[in-house]
């Protein structure tokens, strides 16, 4: 299950980099999910959100917290 949550936090990357999603899409259909697992239990997980978080969506200027 690990595994699939890493991977989750690298789709949401990649639909932000390549442009597949707006920003308002993103944030309707992914960004809650991907915030939810910044609580994860497993460490790897937290991390590849982290980061996720810190390249595409807090340093793109699309979103506002």
């Amino acid at each position: 299950m690990c595994f699939f949550y890493i991977r989750y936090a690298q789709l949401c990357q990649s639909l932000l980099d390549e442009d597949v999603e707006s920003g308002p899409q993103f944030a309707s259909d992914f960004l809650p999910s991907l915030v939810t697992l910044l609580s994860d239990s497993v460490p790897n997980v937290r991390l590849n959100v982290a980061r996720t978080m810190a390249r595409t969506v807090l340093l793109s200027g699309m979103f506002m917290f």
